[in-house]
């Protein structure tokens, strides 16, 4: 993901403090309001007379979209407690995996409960890996509703002594991809997507984006991955959200808003597919994954 860009200098890591750091559980509740901006900031709605898009960004029999569980109870506080030392604008998001157990309900208090799962040094200045899985319950009743996993690249903070990660890819397809469905990134995408609560800068000021190394903000990870899932859904399942039970993805590179992404789709059966997402311009690969859908 950092490949051709200037040399990251190392800065310190407390490995120790990051892996004994006990997250808050935390409660959430999706209300209206908050399913429609999140549906409005992945694009959803560009066909406002679509009466499947209208289902996730109009009130009346209104669905929550799926993706929205990574954002609403991972505790993420690790990052800025400063005795563990996390430079926040020289983190990227690098894989994410939600396993879908039931569907996102409307109004109803849930719990999440996140673990630190591991931590891996690339060593010097290729930064370090940590891995964090967040399950989501229903609060009455401990129903579990989501599980999302997350792996970020804390880009500055390598060379600490640990572990070399495993390896994570799973090969795509050996032929040409069934589908290639082309989708245009709203220019004003990042700056939607951060009233999700995630603010970091990276995605939104100029100035911290040239620090780490970009030219220009670059779009959230997360809402890469939700993109997808709306292609995805739109093409394989009529918007029927109830259908998509897994979604996993690797970032390869970081895409801008404004970029187009061409994603490409390879049905594997049983309700199984494979997927790269290409920024057409340069030809790049931004994401690549796999989901499952109930048949």
């Amino acid at each position: 993901m950092v490949d051709g860009r200037e040399a990251i200098s190392a800065t310190a890591l407390n490995a120790t403090g990051l892996m004994d750091f006990k997250p808050k559980d935390i409660t959430a509740r999706v209300d209206i309001d908050e399913a429609l901006l999140y549906a409005l900031s992945i694009g959803i709605g560009r066909d406002p007379l679509d009466p499947r898009q209208l289902r996730l960004v109009y009130e009346r029999d209104l669905q929550v979209f799926p993706t929205l569980a990574h954002i609403l109870a991972t505790d993420t506080s690790w990052m800025d407690d400063p005795a563990i030392g996390v430079d926040k604008a020289m983190l990227v998001h690098l894989a994410s995996r939600l396993e879908i157990q039931t569907p996102l309900p409307l109004e109803v208090d849930m719990i999440g409960r996140t673990q630190i799962e591991a931590l891996y040094d690339r060593g010097g200045d290729r930064g370090a890996i940590v891995k964090i899985v967040c399950r989501l319950n229903r609060q009455n009743d401990e129903l579990l509703l989501a599980t999302v996993r997350e792996t970020f690249l804390l880009r500055s903070n390598g060379g600490f002594g640990g572990e070399p990660p495993p390896p994570q890819d799973r090969a795509l397809p050996g032929r040409a991809p069934d589908l290639r469905i082309p989708r245009t990134i709203m220019p004003q995408a990042a700056l939607l997507y951060r009233l999700n609560l995630d603010r970091n800068p990276l995605h939104v000021d100029p100035e911290v984006a040239q620090r780490a190394g970009f030219a220009v903000p670059i779009l959230h990870g997360a809402c890469t991955q939700a993109i997808i899932a709306d292609v995805l859904l739109e093409t394989l399942a009529d918007y029927d959200v109830k259908r998509l039970i897994e979604l996993d993805a690797t970032f390869r590179a970081p895409i801008c808003p404004g970029d187009t992404l061409e994603v490409q789709i390879w049905r594997e059966g049983d309700g199984r597919i494979a997927y790269q997402g290409v920024e057409k311009t340069q030809e790049r690969t931004i994401i690549v994954g796999r989901a499952a859908f109930l048949n």
